[in-house]
């Protein structure tokens, strides 16, 4: 019998059958040992709560409560369970049959909604033994922040985010704790493992893939976590990765040396998980403070408007050009970063702009956003070769 008509099963047909098949122990420890055997366990459980509370005769209610308890006792093995699901993920991940029996079923029973949650993230995610997040330092978080009221600049919470070895995500917050105060402890408390679903765009044949040879070299961009503290942004979080993605792509095709490199995509799990850019050391936001020389202006300022009048030819605008997305080489040669926000022009934007850069806020992409942008950084940068005389 397929594990779908188990489902649909009349309730005379659990009463007999069902009840009593999961009071034996030997199917209990052969689902342990066959993954196909546990899948129809956790759909018995299901189905045995379901005559329970169906069942009308007095005489079969205690064989019904019976399998019941059964599932509830299942529900506690989560070590055995949890120790044998990347078994479970190779095996039947990859199964049709499994596949959309898990899509069109719906647990009834309480006691096998972990069990079902858990048999869900296999999908999406290989799991490890050990529970929760397992950072060691501060240093480990991709980010850590706190958020303050705009009117008073009363603090109102701190949110931190953190990607593990694995390419799974992870978002916590709290209002009680100040961001100086955490320690590893309460991190790993509240950090909260994000579906892959959520971050992540599916993987497509249109982006190039990055050897795990060549990533070592490479700095890997990843999903803007953040964004997950927003609602609205949390829901565009996979389109926006991956239309940068395709951005790049393009862009590798039509190469500009003040542009950064694009070598492909990292994947996990059949998911984009990352964009494998050249790696730069020196940023144009904190130039000044890591190289003690002063900055040539005319070079930088040269390479700027060269990859921008670059990026226009091809009908594209950055939208988000601010001294954070330029990196500066030896020589004080630019490369424009961080295309996120780069659009064709008039197409609208999922994001665009920061503060202090642009004079207003805007929704489409437009070639003078990229234009007063850069005079707003040459400003900047004669002000701060002033400072430094």
């Amino acid at each position: 019998m397929s594990t779908v008509s188990l489902i649909d099963i009349k309730a005379k047909r659990r009463d007999r059958g069902i009840a009593r098949t999961l009071r034996e122990n030997w199917f209990v420890k052969k689902a342990y040992s066959d993954a196909k055997s546990w899948w129809q366990f956790a759909l018995l459980a299901t189905s045995a709560e379901r005559t329970l509370y169906r069942t009308s005769n007095e005489r079969k209610r205690p064989a019904a409560r019976g399998a019941r308890d059964s599932a509830l006792q299942l529900e506690t093995r989560w070590g055995k369970i949890s120790a044998m699901a990347n078994y479970y993920f190779d095996k039947y991940i990859h199964n049709p049959t499994y596949a959309i029996t898990l899509s069109r079923f719906r647990p009834a029973s309480p006691s096998c909604v972990s069990i079902l949650r858990l048999l869900k993230q296999q999908r999406t995610m290989r799991a490890d033994p050990g529970i929760g997040a397992q950072i060691r330092s501060k240093k480990d978080l991709t980010s850590l922040c706190e958020v303050e009221n705009l009117e008073t600049g009363a603090f109102v919470r701190c949110t931190f985010t953190y990607i593990d070895e694995h390419d799974r995500a992870w978002f916590g917050q709290t209002k009680d704790i100040r961001k100086y105060d955490l320690t590893v402890q309460d991190l790993n408390r509240l950090l909260q493992r994000v579906p892959d679903e959520r971050v992540y765009p599916l993987q497509t044949t249109t982006l190039t893939v990055v050897s795990e040879e060549t990533r070592s070299h490479l700095y890997i961009k990843r999903p803007k976590l953040l964004c997950l503290d927003n609602e609205e942004e949390a829901k565009l979080l996979p389109q926006m990765l991956l239309g940068e993605a395709e951005v790049l792509q393009f862009l590798e095709q039509n190469p500009h040396p003040n542009i950064v490199r694009f070598h492909g995509c990292t994947v996990n799990r059949g998911r984009f998980t990352g964009i494998a850019l050249e790696r730069h050391s020196v940023i144009l936001q904190y130039r000044h403070e890591d190289v003690p020389r002063p900055l040539d202006i005319d070079i930088c300022m040269r390479g700027i408007r060269a990859a921008l009048r670059h990026l226009h030819s091809l009908g594209f605008a950055h939208n988000d050009l601010n001294p954070t997305n330029i990196a500066i080489d030896g020589d004080d040669n630019p490369k424009l970063l961080d295309f996120g926000s780069c659009r064709r022009f008039g197409e609208i934007l999922l994001s665009g702009g920061t503060y202090g850069w642009i004079d207003e806020d805007y929704t489409t992409s437009a070639q003078s956003h990229d234009e007063r942008a850069a005079e707003k950084i040459e400003a900047w940068l004669l002000s701060k070769a002033q400072e430094q005389h």
